[in-house]
C-alpha cells in the first residue's frame, strides 16, 4: 500500500525532528562538558595562586627569622666584647699588666668592626641604639687610655677609680641597649611566627 503525500511528509518531519533533537542533546553535553572543565581549570588556578602566594609569604617570613636570628646573635657578640674590655680594665688596674692594654686594643678594634657591621641591616629605631652604643663604648675608651692606664702608672687611685666608675655606669647603659634590642627582636619573631601560623591554618582550613 502506498503512502500518501502528505504521511510521507509528516514521517520526513518526524526523522528530522529526531536528528535535531539528538544533535542538539550532544550539542548540551558538550556545553556542560566545557563548562565544567572551564569552572575546573579556574579552580585549579586559583589554588595554585593562592598557594603560591602564601607560599611567597612563608618564605618571606623564614627569611625575617633568619636575619632577626643572626641578629640576635650578633648582640650577644657586642655584650660579650664589652664585658671582655671591662674585665682587661679591671686586670689592668689590679695587675698593671700592659699585657692586658693590648688585649683591650684588640677588642676594641673587633667591637668597632662589628658595631659598624651590625648597624647597616637594623631598622632606624635600633639603628639609633647602637649609636648611643657606639658613642659610649668611644668614651670608655678614651676613659681608659688617656685616663686610667697613666693614672695607674702613677699610682693616682682618685683618677683611675673616679674614671673606673664612670666606665661601669657606661658598660651597665650599653648592657641595657642591647637587652632592649634582644627583646623588641624576639617580640618580632613572635608576631611573625604568629601570622604565619594563622595564615596556615586559614589556608589548609579553607
Amino acid at each position: 500500500m502506498k503512502l500518501s503525500i502528505p504521511f510521507r511528509k509528516y514521517v520526513s518531519r518526524i526523522k528530522e525532528n529526531r536528528i535535531s533533537s539528538r544533535l542538539s542533546y550532544h550539542h548540551s553535553i558538550k556545553n556542560k562538558l566545557a563548562y565544567t572543565f572551564l569552572l575546573n581549570a579556574v579552580l585549579f588556578i586559583s589554588c595554585v595562586g593562592l598557594a603560591l602566594f602564601s607560599l611567597n609569604h612563608v618564605m618571606q617570613d623564614m627569611r625575617f627569622m633568619k636575619d632577626t636570628g643572626e641578629h640576635s646573635v650578633e648582640i650577644t657578640e657586642l655584650s660579650r666584647l664589652i664585658n671582655a674590655k671591662d674585665i682587661r680594665i679591671a686586670d689592668y688596674i689590679t695587675f698593671l699588666n700592659e699585657e692586658d692594654v693590648k688585649e683591650y686594643r684588640k677588642l676594641r678594634v673587633e667591637l668597632n668592626e662589628k658595631t659598624n657591621d651590625i648597624l647597616k641591616d637594623l631598622n632606624k629605631e635600633d639603628q639609633e641604639f647602637i649609636r648611643t652604643f657606639s658613642q659610649n663604648n668611644n668614651t670608655i675608651d678614651e676613659l681608659f687610655i688617656k685616663e686610667i692606664a697613666p693614672a695607674v702608672v702613677r699610682l693616682d687611685e682618685d683618677i683611675y677609680t673616679n674614671a673606673r666608675k664612670q666606665i661601669s655606669v657606661l658598660r651597665d647603659e650599653n648592657n641595657q641597649i642591647l637587652l632592649k634590642i634582644r627583646e623588641r627582636t624576639l617580640e618580632q619573631q613572635n608576631s611573625v611566627m604568629k601570622t604565619t601560623e594563622n595564615n596556615m591554618h586559614l589556608f589548609f582550613s579553607g
